[in-house]
């Protein structure tokens, strides 16, 4: 049988936690939550020439008190550099999105709420991503745990996420010159980038890279003729290339064409059928550079 000299050891070790505090500063209550969605994201460059790094985080208020977000930057874990993204006012609400894709009405979280926060990191060419990103959070919440409090402001760095400095290598998606890149990366109000989808117990970004395709004609026109009718669209029948050497996985190829403007029936979509007509490549370690 325990003493009680000994049951009150075990009690203090299993209710002290164990410091994960990413910058090693003194433990504090943190009423809103933070953790990025993957454990891990991969930079890329993009046609502005600049190198971004895309990804969310996941933010809940595990207080009885509203938490309202002020503030969130994004840091190199280990420098001493400013921040390497920041939001607040307009952009952070316009980057701040419910858990059923609807963009938040304000950065006010009610209690026991959460949201998904979409990021951009925009760095130039010629600097190398950090290894490692945190997450400096203002918010006007709960300074303590417990019953409904006045909400302070509170301060704290958390959500570290891993970061693979290689660049990947891809080729053009489609033939010829003149194509346009609609509705792409990485605004959070573009229609791809803040679409998310529940699937198999988790939420998946899985258009957070998506792009339209639509191509000029020598006139520069997108279409001619009536734009109701799919063929009159300049890119129709082009040919579809593999961006990288890889392993054919999925295709689909029996779907009609859509009518342009128009949004097949929510019922007939499935998960077999939602992207449409496709090809998914499962691509090789070719793409990505050795150094």
């Amino acid at each position: 049988m325990l003493t009680p000299r000994y049951l009150l050891v075990l009690l203090l070790i299993a209710f002290v936690p164990f410091s994960t505090n990413a910058n090693s500063s003194p433990e504090q209550f943190t009423p809103l939550v933070a953790s990025p969605l993957n454990s891990n994201t991969r930079p890329f460059l993009g046609t502005d020439g600049r190198v971004h790094i895309v990804y969310e985080l996941v933010l809940t208020n595990a207080s009885a008190t509203p938490a309202t977000l002020k503030k969130i930057e994004v840091l190199g874990a280990s420098s001493s550099s400013p921040a390497l993204a920041s939001y607040d006012g307009k952009e952070l609400l316009s980057s701040l999105k419910t858990t059923s894709r609807v963009a938040a009405e304000s950065p006010k979280i009610e209690p026991d709420g959460t949201r998904l926060f979409l990021i951009d990191v925009s760095l130039d060419s010629q600097v190398k991503p950090p290894e490692r990103l945190l997450h400096h959070i203002e918010v006007l919440g709960a300074p303590m745990p417990g019953p409904p409090t006045t909400p302070v402001l509170l301060s704290y760095t958390v959500a570290p996420l891993n970061i693979s400095t290689k660049l990947p290598h891809i080729g053009p998606p489609l033939s010829g010159k003149g194509w346009v890149a609609a509705n792409g990366c990485c605004g959070a109000a573009s229609i791809h980038r803040s679409s998310s989808q529940t699937v198999n117990g988790g939420i998946y970004f899985a258009q957070r890279f998506a792009i339209d395709w639509m191509l000029l004609d020598a006139s520069g026109r997108l279409v001619h003729g009536d734009p109701a009718d799919v063929r009159n669209y300049t890119c129709y029948g082009a040919d579809v290339l593999a961006v990288a050497d890889g392993t054919v996985v999925e295709t689909l190829n029996d779907l009609d064409d859509q009518k342009p403007g128009t949004l097949p029936d929510p019922k007939t979509i499935t998960l077999a059928n939602v992207d449409g007509n496709h090809v998914v490549l499962t691509l090789t370690e070719d793409w990505m550079p050795t150094a």
